[in-house]
C-alpha cells in the first residue's frame, strides 16, 4: 500500500488553520462561561434580593432599619435646570444582590399583594403571613416545625420499641 504524505508547507497551512481555530473556539468557550457566569450570579442575586424583601411585606414606612437592609446605595446627580425653568435632578437606587434596576415599571397584581397584618397565636408578634391560613411569625414557624419532627421521631421510636416488646412477648408464649 502506498501512502501519500502532504508537504511540510501544506502541514503548515493545515497547521495554522487548525490553530487558528482552536484559539477561536477557546475565546467563545470563554465568552460563554463568563456570560453563564454572569446569568447565575445575576439569578442567584435576585433570588437573595426576593429572599431579604420578603421579610418586608405590608411595610407601611420606610425607616432606616429597612433602608439599610435593602438598599445598597443611592447616587443623586447635580440638579440641572433647563430653559423652559423645569428642574431635573437624576436619583439611581443600587439594591442589595441585585444593584442599579432602571426605571421600575411594577404592577401589583393579586399574588403579590401582601396580606393583611396578622398576630403570631404564640408570641403575639406582627407579621405579613405567607398565606391566608397562617397563624404563626416564621420564628415560631420554624420553632414548631422543628418540635414537631421531634416529636413525630420520638413517636416512631416509641412505636418501634411498642412492636418489639410484643414480638417479644410473643415468641416467650411460643416456647
Amino acid at each position: 500500500m502506498h501512502m501519500e504524505r502532504i508537504t511540510e508547507r501544506n502541514f503548515e497551512m493545515m497547521s495554522g488553520k487548525y490553530q487558528k481555530e482552536q484559539l477561536e473556539i477557546e475565546a467563545r468557550l470563554k465568552e460563554v462561561t463568563e456570560t453563564l457566569n454572569e446569568s447565575y450570579e445575576k439569578s442567584q442575586g435576585i433570588r437573595d434580593f426576593l429572599s431579604l424583601i420578603r421579610n418586608y411585606q405590608g411595610l407601611k414606612e420606610l425607616d432606616a432599619t429597612v433602608v439599610n437592609a435593602l438598599i445598597d446605595k443611592i447616587l443623586v446627580s447635580e440638579r440641572e435646570k433647563s430653559a423652559d425653568g423645569t428642574v431635573r435632578q437624576e436619583i439611581k437606587i443600587y439594591y442589595k444582590f441585585i444593584g442599579f434596576v432602571g426605571e421600575l415599571h411594577i404592577t401589583p397584581t393579586k399574588r403579590w399583594t401582601a396580606l393583611p397584618v396578622k398576630h403570631c397565636t404564640v408570641c403575639g408578634v406582627e407579621y405579613v403571613p405567607d398565606s391566608g391560613i397562617s397563624k404563626y411569625c416564621p420564628v415560631c414557624a420554624k420553632k414548631i416545625q422543628r418540635e414537631r419532627g421531634i416529636e413525630g421521631k420520638r413517636r416512631s421510636r416509641e412505636r418501634k420499641r411498642q412492636v418489639c416488646i410484643e414480638l417479644s412477648a410473643k415468641n416467650d408464649r411460643l416456647t
